[in-house]
């Protein structure tokens, strides 16, 4: 393989070319396919692991995967999504538990005989559903379709896990805004680019603040297992004792996606208010009850209006001035909601 040539396009050979729209990860771990070699021994040979490429793309890691694969710096750039190329992010998990797919898309790609392959728009973090399929995207090991393949995969099996129905059913409200963010997504105008940009981080905020333990008048255990029972779902266990920061790429793809769509709930679509949702004023009206004063009751009665007041309430004393901080940074729209949660939160003597 000419490993002592420290420069030579040692993985230009046999040539794999990649499909349009395919990111960056995928066409290497294809790579590392077709010469049977494992993803770590990849890694080795561009000087990053597989999955950085993707979401921290600096120039250095490409020009290491321009040297060994002969392409072009602008070829690899077009398998990485413009929002990284502006602001690098946390890379997060290794390939391929980083992925998050299309079932459907994929089973198209073996049908029409085409390598299946990850979507470079499918590597973002709001990325939650496939607008072709209207469907949401599920963690790669629960596809049904392996990605990665023997020798490459070194022990992974998750092509064989079970699937989460959690994960693979979209209440109506997590379709209408998984759509709306996948719209932005596949989206290269700078305006929309921009949009995206800023309910990114407001999203990930939010996701932070659901893997952060309650406070202990709103109940035990992270924000998110509060709003999973009140949801039906299975509760997520544990949580951190202080707002974490992008938490969103740390934890399993199964539990980001899962976040992700809570958060992009309570935040809403970009400049526009979110679904009520009677669930959550329930919760509210509950706390209410068991630990305000009845005398500041009152204020609780505008929480069913907006459910960042819920977090509000929720985050403990230190977290909830950590999240005004990060709320200065958000829309114009999205601070002024934070505000007047806030102000209800404090009022009612949770903050």
């Amino acid at each position: 393989m000419g490993f002592e040539a420290p420069i030579a396009p040692t993985l230009a050979l046999p040539r794999v070319e990649p499909v349009p729209g395919e990111a960056l990860s995928s066409w290497l771990v294809r790579i590392a396919h077709r010469q049977l070699l494992s993803l770590h021994e990849v890694g080795w040979e561009i000087g990053v692991e597989l999955h950085e490429g993707d979401r921290n793309p600096d120039r250095a890691a490409l020009a290491g995967i321009t040297a060994r694969t002969g392409r072009s710096i602008a070829e690899l750039e077009a398998m990485v999504h413009p929002a990284f190329l502006k602001s690098a992010a946390p890379a997060g998990l290794p390939v391929p538990l980083a992925w998050a797919v299309c079932r459907s898309c994929l089973q198209e790609d073996m049908a029409i005989e085409r390598p299946p392959h990850v979507r470079v728009n499918w590597t973002h973090p709001l990325a939650t559903c496939c607008p072709t399929h209207r469907e949401p995207l599920v963690p790669h090991g629960q596809a049904g379709v392996d990605l990665v393949g023997d020798p490459t995969n070194e022990g992974w099996t998750h092509a064989s896990e079970p699937l989460d129905l959690n994960i693979a059913r979209m209440q109506p409200e997590e379709l209408r805004l998984g759509e709306a963010s996948a719209a932005l997504i596949e989206s290269r105008s700078p305006a929309a680019q921009e949009l995206l940009r800023v309910w990114t981080r407001e999203v990930l905020d939010v996701v932070d603040a659901l893997c952060t333990q309650m406070n202990i008048c709103m109940g035990r255990g992270p924000l998110m297992s509060g709003l999973e029972m009140r949801w039906g779902q299975v509760s997520t266990r544990g949580g951190s004792a202080e707002l974490r920061t992008a938490a969103a790429y740390e934890i399993s793809t199964a539990a980001r996606l899962s976040h992700v769509r809570a958060a992009m709930r309570i935040v809403g679509a970009p400049g526009c208010p979110p679904t009520p949702d009677p669930a959550l004023a329930q919760w509210v009206e509950e706390c209410a009850r068991l630990s305000v004063p009845k005398a500041r009751q009152r204020a609780l009665k505008y929480a069913s209006l907006d459910p960042l007041i819920l977090v509000a309430l929720a985050l403990p004393v230190t977290s909830f001035h950590l999240m005004g901080a990060r709320a200065e940074h958000w829309s114009p729209h999205g601070e002024a909601r934070w505000r007047a949660a806030a102000t209800v939160a404090a009022f009612s003597g949770f903050a």
